[in-house]
């Protein structure tokens, strides 16, 4: 039987952040998930919020377990700071047995609140499993309703519905696909630079700012540019990667059309500039 779109395979490796500073129990929740067998779980386990911070900075998860009280986090506060670096969901998993603190944690951005003495394989599995399934949806949505909301920006109002050519891309095919994969690559390395905390690739969005200039396109060829860009995200990466593209894509299109107005401006004023000397005093 086909499995239903969006549902993850039997077979299916997820990839589980485990912050746990306590030995018995860190390898008592690994065992639990990598022996489960509806999926394949693979257990990273670090034993502070500081190195799941750095191992979560520089890796992706499909998910994150968390320990309330560790050599350097108590409560919600490792909640909200893996929240805000990571897109991964988290899942709570505590030996605290208090409803305030569960309500806290969850309105703090966890998925799911686990009690330790709970828990048991398969639902533990199971947990995870649900938490990044709708995570896997939510993202889905994401990413659909950009590329819906950037198609409809640049579509022809005629009853074909179909996307209009941008003057670039009808003047020159080939020079607009060698724009197209500058414009892809430099995401890439924009939506990598937001999450790690780097500087963002200026010298990339330069030469893209300046071709599309020299090429006198409009901010509707940029957002052509845009939705092209990520249908090749679509196309070659995995799907948390690209929600998270999507989400930072959205600011990235918005500082290069800066870019691109700030060239024109600058060109307008020089012009203004040659022709008030040229005019006899």
């Amino acid at each position: 039987m086909a499995r239903k779109p969006g549902a993850p395979a039997r077979t299916q490796t997820f990839d589980v952040l485990l912050v746990e500073d306590a030995d018995g129990d860190a390898k008592l929740i690994a065992d639990y998930l990598e022996g489960s067998g509806d999926a394949r779980f693979r257990v990273v386990r670090v034993a502070t919020l500081t190195e799941a911070l750095e191992t979560a900075r520089h890796s992706r998860f499909d998910a994150i377990g968390l320990d309330l009280s560790l050599p350097d986090s108590h409560g919600p506060s490792g909640v909200r700071a893996l929240c805000d670096l990571s897109r991964a969901p988290v899942l709570v998993l505590t030996g605290h047995n208090e409803e305030d603190l569960a309500i806290e944690c969850l309105q703090s951005g966890a998925d799911d609140y686990l009690r330790k003495a709970e828990m048991e394989p398969r639902s533990l599995a199971r947990a995870f499993g649900y938490a990044i399934l709708r995570r896997r949806e939510e993202e889905l949505r994401t990413l659909a309703e950009a590329r819906n909301s950037y198609t409809a920006m640049t579509s022809s109002p005629v009853a074909t519905g179909q996307p209009r050519l941008s003057s670039l891309q009808a003047r020159d095919p080939g020079g607009f696909h060698q724009v197209v994969m500058r414009y892809y690559e430099t995401l890439i390395a924009y939506t990598a630079a937001a999450r790690d905390g780097l500087p963002k690739p200026r010298e990339g969005m330069a030469d893209i700012a300046q071709r599309l200039f020299s090429a006198t396109s409009s901010t509707r060829d940029l957002i052509i540019l845009h939705t092209k860009a990520l249908d090749i995200v679509t196309s070659e990466l995995p799907l948390a990667h690209q929600a998270e593209i999507v989400v930072e894509g959205r600011l990235f299109a918005l500082e290069m059309m800066g870019a691109v107005l700030e060239l024109y401006r600058t060109d307008v004023a020089g012009k203004v500039t040659e022709s008030s000397r040229a005019v006899p005093t």
